[in-house]
């Protein structure tokens, strides 16, 4: 990438810093931030509630997103039972661009340099790597209008913040999860999580 060109990634990423500094909690700073691979195994298990292949990856990917992960999500559903399902997901979520960040991001590692031959594909150098303005924000499962979650939802949660939350950018900030196998919820399941959402995400 040009010094000309850089300086203009960096112009866009400080002109959208300023664009959502009006709308970011006034405690949170506006942060230049970087979207991070991710590939998780994820199991869900309950006596409960049961839900198709179909229905959990759709809901899996309306929590990620939520939760600040880039809306090009990937879910392979290779094993659904009528007590559990294992998906393979895809997704890049931002996390803060420090040096240790863009680093791990662009070391790349055999397989990944023969795919990107095989494609002709470039892989990004630390440098080349899109920088965008990104900001802390609470989200709460009970209360969040695009998650759709209700009462029956609580293991599912409850197998987000197990196995999901640690790979994202996220601070749990409250957990009033009360899970009883065998037993259904009766209110909608109360998480609360800081996470790193990109500028975009803000005007959805």
């Amino acid at each position: 990438m040009s010094a000309t060109r850089m300086r203009s990634a960096r112009c866009a990423v400080v002109g959208a810093m300023c664009a959502i500094a009006s709308v970011a909690a006034a405690d949170e700073p506006i942060i230049e931030a970087v979207w991070k691979p991710q590939h998780v195994a994820f199991l869900y298990t309950s006596s409960t509630t049961r839900y198709n292949c179909r229905e959990l990856a759709s809901k899996l990917k309306r929590v990620l997103q939520t939760l600040g992960a880039h809306e090009d999500i990937h879910v392979d559903h290779s094993a659904c039972s009528e007590v559990s399902a294992r998906l393979r997901v895809r997704f890049k979520s931002p996390v803060p661009a420090t040096a240790a960040n863009v680093v791990s991001i662009t070391t790349y590692d055999a397989t990944e340099q023969l795919a990107a031959r095989l494609n002709k594909q470039t892989l990004p150098t630390s440098e080349a790597l899109p920088r965008f303005a990104a900001t802390w924000h609470e989200v709460s499962f009970a209360r969040h209008p695009s998650l759709r979650l209700d009462s029956s939802d609580c293991q599912f949660v409850e197998d987000v913040r197990r196995q999901m939350l640690p790979r994202l950018a996220a601070t749990t900030t409250s957990n009033r999860l009360f899970c009883t196998p065998g037993f259904p919820g009766i209110s909608r399941p109360k998480l609360k999580v800081k996470v790193l959402l990109a500028a975009a995400a803000l005007d959805r």
